[in-house]
């Protein structure tokens, strides 16, 4: 297997030669833009980016995607070819999760959103939590590293930070049932943060002695 970098750059190279071809072979050479074909693009097209790798099975194709420059072709069903309509320079990829992330058999949060952005991932939960993951391929492990800043309303900045407390006392956290080791969060959770957590926590105690049951900004 090629290292990774040298194998960024041979599928950046193949898909430059994959795209050459597509465009190369355009039923009319003269007709390579979006506009030149409106009237043969309807109401629902489809609209596809395609990727290749020399190395398939190695391949993250969300990274290969936001690392390298990539043709949008509208795809007609008439014609039966693949029309190029815009290149997309280091593209963002978002996808809506329905996971469970939590500690141990604790569930915190159900959904979560997974960003794709120049190769990187960053999984996005709660009101401002980041997980961006990286893989270390030299000892084939997934590395995490955490990211937060408690915004939101008074409980959900209290339930923010009291699950930040978990994967990090106990260096495990999981998804969907799945745990994978977490060591990177040591260094933010500190004093201070322990200190604005109980800070919140009396505030919200004092409001219900009061019986003031409104959630605060």
């Amino acid at each position: 297997m090629l290292p990774k970098e040298e194998r960024l750059l041979a599928n950046l190279f193949l898909n430059f030669i994959e795209n050459k071809k597509k465009q190369m072979s355009t039923v009319n050479p003269n007709r390579l833009c979006f506009d030149e074909w409106e009237n043969t693009i309807k109401d629902g097209a489809n609209f596809v980016i395609t990727c290749k790798s020399i190395d398939p099975e190695n391949t993250d194709y969300f990274e290969l995607l936001t690392t390298t420059s990539n043709f949008l072709y509208y795809k007609s069903e008439e014609l039966d070819l693949e029309i190029p309509n815009d290149r997309v320079e280091n593209g963002i990829i978002k996808i809506q999760n329905s996971y469970k992330i939590g500690v141990g058999k604790k569930c915190f949060y159900h959904n979560m959103e997974s960003i794709w952005e120049n190769g990187i991932n960053s999984i996005n939960f709660g009101n401002s939590i980041t997980i961006i993951t990286k893989e270390d391929e030299q000892n084939k492990k997934i590395k995490m590293n955490l990211k937060f800043a408690l915004k939101g309303t008074l409980a959900e900045r209290i339930y923010d930070g009291e699950f930040i407390k978990e994967p990090v006392k106990v260096k495990r956290l999981s998804f969907n049932g799945v745990e994978l080791p977490f060591d990177n969060g040591t260094r933010l959770v500190d004093e201070t943060f322990y200190g604005c957590l109980n800070t919140l926590s009396k505030i919200k105690n004092t409001l219900e002695r009061f019986n003031i049951d409104k959630d605060l900004v």
